[in-house]
């Protein structure tokens, strides 16, 4: 069965006005679910051409009897689509008995539409708010890869850039670099993730996971975000190198009696052992 893009959910859709749509039959989970797109139909066995998550719209033209309309709603819930809504005003001034019955026996959601309003009318919300949702993520996904850039100008941690991504993606971020514990970030909302994660594969041992929030904007950013953070380890073990070789030149001045040990009092202080008690082997 092919899954649509997400779009509303049923009890918002069901909520514009311009759609002039009142539930007949539903649970408050029937609310929830996310409606892609709406589908036309007279077909009282439409299954083939429906999609999970479309809206089937009908003005039960062949919606007569008892029998057609079991056989309409079985095929509806077979399909996994989101419910029914019934055009009004051209064959019927009100749902059928048989038509609502057979939505509450099968626990399909039914909803009617008033007379005058097109089914298109539907996919005209659906498509307004799948361009407003991408012109929004678009606006957060490049005010993120401003700041986590900011952040790599200023040497910040990659702990701290992976608390900013979460801030603003929300859901949990792992990040495993090479040799070292996988990292995690996790948001408040981490109770309320989508089953499967993204991941992106940065080299043969380092990648990063987003167990995302339900709908995902997809991995593209994140795959933005996982660049940032190579360049930032990669920085990271440049900056350590040229520590250690500096820690080691210094040993070797000391070791031949060109420089006081006191020269290593930063380093011992920046290590973290200020105050031990050590013994040098040279």
């Amino acid at each position: 069965m092919i899954t649509s893009t997400p779009g509303l959910p049923l009890g918002r859709l069901a909520a514009v006005p311009t759609l002039s749509m009142s539930i007949i039959v539903g649970e408050p989970s029937d609310l929830e679910r996310s409606v892609s797109w709406a589908h036309s139909t007279e077909m009282v066995d439409p299954r083939p051409h429906l999609r999970s998550d479309e809206l089937v719209c009908t003005v039960g033209a062949n919606l007569v009897d008892t029998q057609s309309c079991a056989r309409f709603v079985e095929a509806v819930r077979a399909s996994g689509s989101a419910g029914i809504c019934l055009g009004l005003g051209e064959v019927h001034t009100q749902a059928p008995p048989a038509l609502v019955r057979a939505c509450t026996r099968m626990s399909v959601a039914l909803f009617e539409m008033s007379h005058g309003v097109p089914f298109l009318a539907v996919n005209d919300v659906l498509v307004d708010a799948r361009l407003r949702a991408q012109t929004s993520h678009s606006i957060r996904d490049g005010a993120l890869m401003t700041r986590l850039l900011e952040s790599l100008r200023a040497g910040d941690s990659i702990r701290g850039m992976l608390d900013a991504t979460v801030e603003m993606l929300g859901g949990s971020l792992a990040y495993q670099a090479p040799g070292e514990a996988v990292d995690t970030s996790r948001s408040g909302d981490v109770g309320e993730l989508a089953g499967e994660p993204i991941e992106v594969h940065l080299s043969d041992d380092e990648w990063l996971r987003w167990y995302h929030p339900d709908p995902s904007p997809g991995p593209t950013i994140l795959a933005q975000v996982g660049r940032v953070m190579q360049i930032a380890r990669r920085e990271r073990e440049g900056r350590e190198g040229e520590r250690r070789q500096r820690v080691r030149q210094l040993v070797s001045l000391i070791v031949d009696g060109l420089a006081h040990h006191a020269a290593l009092v930063p380093e011992i202080d920046r290590a973290g052992l200020a105050g031990s008690r050590l013994t040098v082997s040279a």
